[in-house]
């Protein structure tokens, strides 16, 4: 009953920060309700289970400006460049990167990306928050993305489906 209670929660939450940024968003009940099938599935993250604070972060759709996104490449570990987009938008940044284990070619995802962003005005992006990275005090947070959304379309991290060939 808990999960169904936060998936619900979840859910309910994803709609209403996108739909409150934008009077009329381009998720349709189709993203909402791919949403929730994913979220069923389990947490897009989680602790450690030998961490002695567990924690799950799932996902959940925000949509933004187009003009307030930023596409670049996080380095790693010293070296390894995943693409991600900054956004700062009401006076907080929003790191959103790709899973460094789907070793994406940043450049060609870039290119993807921008292809996808193209005359578009508004993006949704699909992802859940890696929670303890920056105190909560600090105007920024880092998600991992799942799926981006433009009217142009969708992208989606390697493997994962999209409402439209689901």
């Amino acid at each position: 009953m808990r999960i169904l209670l936060t998936l619900i929660t979840v859910s309910i939450s994803a709609l209403l920060s996108a739909q409150s940024l934008f009077g009329e968003t381009l998720l349709s009940q189709a993203d909402i309700d791919w949403l929730i099938d994913q979220n069923q599935l389990g947490p897009h993250l989680s602790s450690p289970t030998d961490d002695d604070k567990s924690w799950e972060s799932y996902d959940r759709w925000q949509c933004f400006k187009v003009a307030n996104i930023d596409l670049q490449c996080a380095t790693y570990d010293n070296s390894i460049e995943v693409p991600g987009l900054v956004i700062e938008d009401h006076k907080h940044t929003f790191l959103f990167d790709t899973h460094l284990e789907d070793r994406l070619n940043c450049k060609q995802t870039i290119d993807t990306w921008n292809e996808l962003l193209f005359d578009s005005i508004e993006a949704c992006i699909l992802a859940a928050e890696m929670p303890g990275v920056f105190d909560e005090s600090d105007e920024i947070s880092l998600w991992y993305i799942h799926a981006i959304k433009t009217e142009y379309g969708y992208w989606t991290r390697k493997g994962a489906t999209t409402p439209l060939n689901e």
